[in-house]
Formats: C-alpha cells, structure tokens, sequence
C-alpha cells in the first residue's frame, strides 16, 4: 500500500485492526496483510452486485 492512498481515518481505523490482530494472533503483521484481512471478511460477508 503506497502513502496517501487511504485517508487518514481508514489509515487509523486500519491500524488498530492490526494492533488487535497482534494481540490476538501473538504475532506481527503488516498494514498490507491487515487491510488484506479486512478485505477478505468484507467480501465474504458483504453482498456485492455489478449493476
């Protein structure tokens, strides 16, 4: 994920996510592989139609 491509509140939404995933999980993760996760659950849980 390059700098500037998600705003600040997303970027900070994001990295409590990760922080949460840390303690969870017990081990690292970057912001890529947290929005990753995010993404993941939100396509599997969120219909989406192409119109």
């Amino acid at each position: 994920m390059k700098k500037g491509e998600i705003s600040e509140q997303n970027l900070r939404a994001l990295e409590s996510i990760k922080e949460i995933i840390e303690v969870e999980e017990e081990k690292n993760v970057t912001l890529d592989q947290a929005l990753t996760r995010v993404l993941s659950n939100y396509r599997r849980f969120v219909p989406f139609q192409v119109r």
